[in-house]
Parts: C-alpha cells; sequence; structure tokens
C-alpha cells in the first residue's frame, strides 16, 4: 500500500512512543525505555512540533507528579509499572518525514538522560511549575515559555540549516575538563544530520560525547 504523507498531520501520543520504541530507540542505545521516559519524550515531541508550527500530538498533556503526562499513553503502558516498553499494541509506527525529523531531534536531544533527569527537567521550567496540579498544561502555555528558549532557535526545522544542540546540566558536565576553544566548536553543527552521525557514533563507541 502506497502512503501519501501531508504535513500538519497529527498523531496520538501511543503512536509517537511506539515510534521511539521501533525507530530510534529501538537498539537501545538511548537506555530503558519505560512509561516515565517514553511520557517526557512525548512532551517535547509537543513542545517542539508547537514551536516548528505544526502541533503533532493531538492528546492533552496534564500536569502529574513526576512530570508532564499523557493521561491516554499513561492507561496504555501502566500494567508495565517501571519496566522496559517492549511494544504497544495497536501502535503503528509510521510519521510523515517532518513528523519523524522533530521526533527524531527529540530522541537525539533527550533520549540519553534517564526518566528522572527528564522529570527534574521538566520539573525546572514554567509550563509544568505553573500549571496546578492534575490540569492540562496548555499549549499557549507551552509556546509562551519555550519560544524563549535557546533550542528553539532551530524552528522551524529543516535539515538544510544549522543545528544547535540543547546545553543540559549533564551536557556541561561533559564539556567540565575541555578547552574553550573545543566547548565553543560544539555550539552549533551544519545541521541535525551532522549532530546525528556525531551521537550515533558516540553512543556506537560507548564514549562521552565529544565532537572532533
Amino acid at each position: 500500500k502506497q502512503v501519501y504523507w501531508e504535513f500538519n498531520m497529527m498523531y496520538s501520543a501511543a503512536h509517537i512512543a511506539h515510534y521511539f520504541l521501533t525507530g530510534p530507540g529501538r537498539d537501545g542505545r538511548f537506555g530503558v525505555l519505560t512509561n516515565m521516559k517514553l511520557q517526557k519524550l512525548v512532551y517535547y515531541t509537543k513542545v517542539w512540533s508547537l514551536i516548528d508550527g505544526n502541533n503533532i500530538v493531538h492528546e492533552p498533556i496534564y500536569r502529574w507528579e513526576h512530570g508532564p503526562v499523557s493521561s491516554d499513553l499513561y492507561r496504555i503502558l501502566k500494567k508495565n509499572g517501571k519496566s522496559e516498553i517492549p511494544t504497544i499494541e495497536g501502535a503503528w509506527s509510521d510519521l510523515d518525514p517532518h513528523a519523524a525529523l522533530i521526533a527524531d531531534i527529540v530522541m537525539y536531544t533527550y533520549g540519553r538522560l534517564s526518566a528522572f533527569e527528564l522529570s527534574d527537567l521538566t520539573h525546572s521550567e514554567d509550563p509544568w511549575s505553573s500549571t496546578l496540579p492534575n490540569n492540562e498544561i496548555t499549549s499557549q502555555v507551552i509556546t509562551e515559555y519555550y519560544s524563549k528558549h535557546p533550542f528553539a532557535v532551530n524552528f522551524p526545522v529543516g535539515d538544510d540549516r544549522p543545528f544547535h544542540p540543547l546545553m543540559t546540566q549533564s551536557a556541561h558536565a561533559y564539556t567540565f575538563d575541555m578547552t574553550e576553544e573545543t566547548r565553543n566548536s560544539m555550539g552549533v553543527y551544519a545541521s541535525f544530520t551532522e549532530y546525528k552521525h556525531i551521537v550515533d557514533l558516540t553512543l556506537e563507541a560507548g564514549s562521552v560525547f565529544r565532537r572532533s
């Protein structure tokens, strides 16, 4: 069956999560994908697709104790407890090319953080902290905050433009013993493809992330 994709398509949180499981996260290089970690990856997919101008996650995201959560996805995955998620029954993983690019950027940006590191990160950001418990983190709140975030410079996405990686506390820790020149050289890549290639090589080697 031939599929014709159109931009501005929206997907369920389960479909986005299944893409992570069967796509960039399929070989375990980004660690164990649990309910909690997948929830945060889906949240950031919604975040950056909103900033991109094409929201691709149609379910609302709520403020729960351990961070942003899709309640629909939680109901599907809760039977797994805190264990690794092997697959999501009934979900399909095909995304249109633009949505897949955003999801890949999210995985390669946030996927190397643990579930608890991702939870802490969301807690440090205004959309979670300013939303009342169990209330929806609205698209308006997300857009107002993340449009001013340094990482927003990458959007709208396109693989023909420079890519600026997210500098989390973990990323800063990796660069602690580098020279200032080396640190500065890591600030921008020619494209997301270049950044992805460097990360792939690093993960395959099992070494600390550094740009040559």
